[in-house]
């Protein structure tokens, strides 16, 4: 635990040395999900049909009560990216917490305790990757009713075995250290090896990898959602604002473009926040 609190302590001095475009990026979604009702300049759900399809302030007919314009139901398509990015970030983050749990806890138990319980463990981890993550996903949500809740639990049964191989591997290298083999030497049991001497040293690693694939989950929270079996309309997920605006690309360009922009920032700094932590936190790369 001591190592585990050393480890966050290292991490946080190195966070003044972040990226800053991708860290101020990150933090305006953070506080725009965490905030949205006041950030927001009108209500998301109202319909006003006198004002369907009003263009962005700068184009003619556009105006600045409505900055980003607004849909075909007349509504604000800023607030609507702006409430997005709760539904959007609470369900990825939602996900990985979930699977990244079940990843990292089979992870160790499978590298640690070897024999017959690894190769069941790993069959199944090879299954799952081996599935089509898109394919999966609208099974599961289709099997059992789109929904928020049948959207994250669908993203984390095909992300957890990301996590269960790459923690199965360095639990493998981990286990065979001297202060492994000493503490099993002294009687330690499994569960406070894994507790007091695995978990602390894959920490970083379990880390880096859920900052790597929140991007990826966005893309798929999203892609669920234009195909329709995503998070359930009328919530303004990024995803069904992009499948609400493709019959109206010609003509109303702004429904579909904004949420696709700011899906497309939100990835990239996510991945270029994450490398960056992978550099952070690996000496080998920092030595170099």
């Amino acid at each position: 635990m001591i190592k585990a609190m050393s480890n966050f302590f290292r991490l946080a001095r190195k966070l003044r040395r972040a990226p800053v475009l991708p860290a101020v990026m990150l933090f305006f979604c953070a506080i725009t999900a965490l905030i949205p009702y006041v950030l927001m300049p009108h209500s998301p759900f109202d319909i006003v049909l006198s004002k369907q399809l009003v263009p962005p302030f700068w184009q003619q007919g556009g105006t600045f009560e409505h900055l980003l314009g607004t849909d075909q139901l007349g509504r604000d398509i800023l607030s609507r990216i702006i409430l997005g990015a709760r539904y959007s970030l609470s369900v990825a983050f939602a996900a990985l917490t979930l699977g990244g749990v079940v990843g990292l806890a089979l992870g160790m138990i499978s590298g640690y305790k070897g024999g017959w319980l690894d190769k069941v463990l790993m069959r199944v981890v090879d299954s799952t990757l081996a599935f089509p993550l898109i394919l999966l996903a609208m099974i599961l949500v289709v099997a059992l009713r789109p929904s928020i809740t049948t959207v994250i639990i669908a993203i984390a049964a095909i992300y957890w075995a990301r996590f269960a191989r790459v923690i199965r591997g360095e639990t493998l290298s981990i286990k065979e250290r001297e202060y492994v083999v000493l503490a099993r030497v002294a009687g330690a049991s499994s569960f406070r090896i894994m507790l007091k001497h695995i978990f602390p040293n894959v920490l970083n690693t379990w880390v880096v990898l859920l900052t790597l694939i929140v991007g990826q989950v966005i893309v798929i929270t999203a892609t669920l959602s234009f195909l329709g079996v995503g998070i359930p309309p009328p919530a303004p997920a990024w995803g069904n604002m992009l499948s609400e605006g493709r019959g109206y690309l010609t003509s109303a360009w702004w429904i579909s473009f904004f949420p696709g922009v700011v899906i497309t920032m939100v990835v990239l700094s996510f991945n270029l926040f994450g490398d960056w932590l992978r550099d952070a936190l690996d000496p080998s790369l920092r030595q170099v």
